[in-house]
């Protein structure tokens, strides 16, 4: 029982009551805040004072990233192109090393010396064939193929 205008009322006859005054329920909420950035020629956003990569398609051109209390997404003509974990300290870089495969097909020895691949794991097979490496472009541009998810 709850006290409502001085008289008892069970909660279902109260919320009855007050059913006329309430919104009504559209579905899920989607808690997010959006903010405009641009994406850097090094595939590079900046949000909350840390940098994240987004795809390489999405260079030169503006992006919107919906800042959600856990990870921010990069959205770009009604699709993703980029979404990571939330970094909650300064000058943070996150990288996703798919997101520069295309950029390895033009700059192939990036693989070697890239910031997003400095800490990238690859497969066992890539990496033996890394370890034994000469340097030659061709090589790399051919490997860069198997790193593409299917």
């Amino acid at each position: 029982m709850s006290r409502v205008r001085n008289c008892l009322l069970p909660l279902f006859e109260i919320f009855e009551t007050e059913r006329p005054s309430l919104v009504p329920y559209v579905g899920p909420f989607d808690g997010f805040h959006a903010v405009p950035a641009s994406v850097s020629k090094t595939c590079l956003v900046r949000f909350d004072k840390n940098r994240y990569s987004v795809e390489a398609r999405a260079v030169g051109r503006p992006v919107e990233i919906r800042a959600y209390a856990e990870r921010p997404e990069c959205w770009q003509d009604g699709s993703i192109v980029g979404k990571h974990v939330r970094a909650f300290g300064r000058d943070n870089t996150v990288y996703d090393p798919l997101h520069y495969i295309p950029v390895l097909a033009r700059k192939p020895r990036a693989l070697r010396n890239g910031a997003p691949f400095k800490e990238w794991e690859l497969p066992r097979p890539c990496g033996a064939f890394s370890a034994n490496w000469n340097g030659k472009p061709a090589v790399i541009v051919r490997w860069s193929i198997f790193l593409v998810p299917f």
